[in-house]
């Protein structure tokens, strides 16, 4: 067990979940991930004008199915906000509150990601594994299915499709 963490926007009400990017919700799961929750995290917060090596690089490359427009616009959209890092055990329950009614960008900054052909690979291959990384108990929240979990011991939820984990975007609550 332990405690899960969101990342918030506290500003506009949006948050990234760890398990859309393959990473688990415990603070080092996804804390110490390379291409996961903290890349997402660290194109949201890029402020520049300008580019260079080693710079996210959405020049020329497109996936096909992705909406160009919407991805790129989410890059250095929190730039300037309020931005914490929320445990579901935490007296202010805005974990809670925003699972439940704040909006989950993570899929709109993995279609960002997926517009760098170097992330765009860590991503296709992070797909093909199917989490297969992760220890049974965080796949198990991450569908739902963690009986030990506080927030699931009343929860009997059945299969749950992959959509579930990685809905399409739009598809969120806003």
């Amino acid at each position: 067990m332990g405690q899960y963490f969101y990342v918030l926007n506290l500003d506009k009400r949006q948050y990234l979940n760890p398990h859309c990017f393959g990473d688990g919700l415990k603070l080092l799961e996804f804390g110490c991930s390379s291409e996961g929750t903290m890349t997402g995290l660290t194109l949201l917060l890029r402020k520049s004008t300008e580019g260079g090596g080693g710079d996210f690089n959405s020049d020329g490359y497109r996936e096909e199915g992705i909406p160009y427009r919407n991805s790129i616009e989410i890059v250095g959209s929190w730039a300037g906000d309020r931005i914490a890092i929320v445990g579901d055990y935490d007296d202010s329950k805005l974990y809670q509150e925003a699972r439940e009614s704040w909006q989950n960008v993570s899929h709109y900054v993995l279609d960002a990601m997926r517009l760098d052909p170097y992330l765009a690979e860590a991503i296709k291959e992070m797909e093909q594994t199917g989490f297969s990384y992760i220890s049974g108990g965080v796949t198990g929240h991450m569908t739902g299915h963690d009986p030990n979990h506080k927030a699931n011991q009343e929860a009997d939820l059945g299969p749950v499709p992959r959509e579930r984990l990685f809905p399409p975007p739009g598809s969120e609550k806003r």
